[in-house]
């Protein structure tokens, strides 16, 4: 969509997979599953589990895909507007793409090599990770998906942020 393709011209190119293209998803999982069964790893760690940042005036996993399924589900097409009434809808509808992914991963680890460690790198702030990333981790710990975090908390300002997390985490 216009929304995704401001963010690629902006951020010099960058592509990314979109959490809502299953054939995307699948293509993962079945590589995560050859490693999984062809070498002997210890722990299996996500990056990128997230949509970018949302900024001021762009946000991304505006595809035809995800924008179908969100109208046939809300009777609504969305479009990129924080004050509108589905906005929270939106919000959460995307959260649940990514949710559904690493519960996924899980499952397939239990299935494919029970007790490797599921790890995730995670934006430092929980609540920019929901409203700006689509990234609900507290909701993969409280699940039991993910067993270790790695908050992205590059430079200063995030003591408070590792402090919440790791309480909330506990061991």
């Amino acid at each position: 969509g216009k929304y995704s393709h401001q963010v690629n011209q902006e951020l010099g190119g960058l592509m990314m997979l979109d959490p809502s293209n299953e054939e995307a998803s699948n293509y993962l999982l079945n590589t995560y599953k050859y490693i999984l069964e062809t070498y002997d790893v210890d722990g299996f760690q996500l990056d990128y589990i997230r949509y970018y940042d949302r900024g001021s005036d762009y946000d991304m996993g505006y595809t035809k895909e995800a924008l179908d399924a969100f109208e046939a589900k809300y009777g609504v097409r969305p479009q990129y507007d924080v004050k509108a009434s589905y906005w929270n809808d939106w919000v959460q509808f995307r959260c649940d793409y990514i949710n559904n992914f690493v519960a996924r991963v899980r499952k397939l680890i239990d299935e494919t090599r029970p007790g490797v460690l599921l790890g995730a790198d995670v934006v430092p702030d929980p609540t920019k990770g929901v409203t700006h990333n689509y990234q609900n981790y507290f909701n993969w710990l409280e699940n039991g998906w993910l067993d270790i975090l790695f908050p992205m908390a590059y430079g200063y300002g995030y003591e408070q942020d590792i402090l919440n997390q790791t309480n909330r985490c506990g061991d």
